[in-house]
């Protein structure tokens, strides 16, 4: 009887050494959101926000990370913007486009540069004589694939004698608002020089010149879209 009542005496004290055995385990773990049961970080009830839980602590979504409350609750700079033929920055979350390419309205990168010079464009220009050519048109399309370049129909309104029509170069872009680079396969023509410089999205600056010959020829004008 004696004995019975010691171990009842002792069954409390038990007890409360094995509860404190497994606290003991959790002494030094961080279970972050979780719960440390008997060392081992367990994740019931856990709400990660754009995550999953795994031993107590989040794991973000791709684009996603670890925000001030421990959960997947905030976006990474760039996280579903979409640049289009770019690639947007994460100071700003601005697009920075492909060579060859400008952003649209709405910041994306699907403009090609080239697009504000193509249609028809009529004017005058003066010759290096001081002399008025015009009002003429001159024709500007794409060359297909490659962004870099396009077509002139009726060039400065020179004539190709070889086909009896308005002389025909190829332009290259050159940096964002200008074409240059200027090429014909006309016999006769050589050395173009100058540039077509956009003014705004209806006027463009032609200042060019080539050689016929021994001749060089020089035009100088505004023209505007038709």
């Amino acid at each position: 009887m004696k004995n019975l009542k010691y171990l009842l005496l002792l069954f409390p004290i038990a007890i409360s050494i094995a509860a404190c055995g497994g606290n003991a385990l959790c002494k030094d773990i961080d279970c972050g959101l979780g719960e440390c049961v008997k060392g081992e970080c367990i994740c019931d009830n856990v709400d990660c926000g754009h995550g999953t839980c795994a031993f107590g602590a989040c794991v973000c979504e791709e684009g996603w990370q670890i925000g001030a409350d421990l959960r997947c609750s905030q976006e990474l700079p760039c996280h579903g913007v979409d640049c289009g033929h770019g690639t947007c920055l994460t100071v700003d979350e601005t697009c920075l486009c492909d060579d060859y390419y400008e952003t649209d309205s709405t910041g994306k990168c699907t403009r090609e540069q080239r697009e504000k010079f193509l249609g028809t464009w009529t004017g005058i220009h003066i010759t290096s004589d001081g002399d008025t050519v015009g009002p003429y048109s001159m024709t500007v399309t794409p060359i297909p694939n490659d962004i870099q370049f396009v077509q002139i129909t009726n060039f400065c309104n020179f004539n190709c004698i070889t086909t009896g029509s308005g002389l025909v170069v190829n332009a290259r872009i050159h940096l964002e608002n200008s074409l240059a680079l200027f090429e014909s396969f006309c016999t006769g023509w050589s050395t173009f020089a100058g540039s077509w410089t956009s003014l705004d999205d209806t006027h463009l600056r032609n200042q060019a010149s080539a050689v016929n010959g021994s001749t060089i020829i020089h035009c100088d004008g505004v023209f505007t879209k038709q």
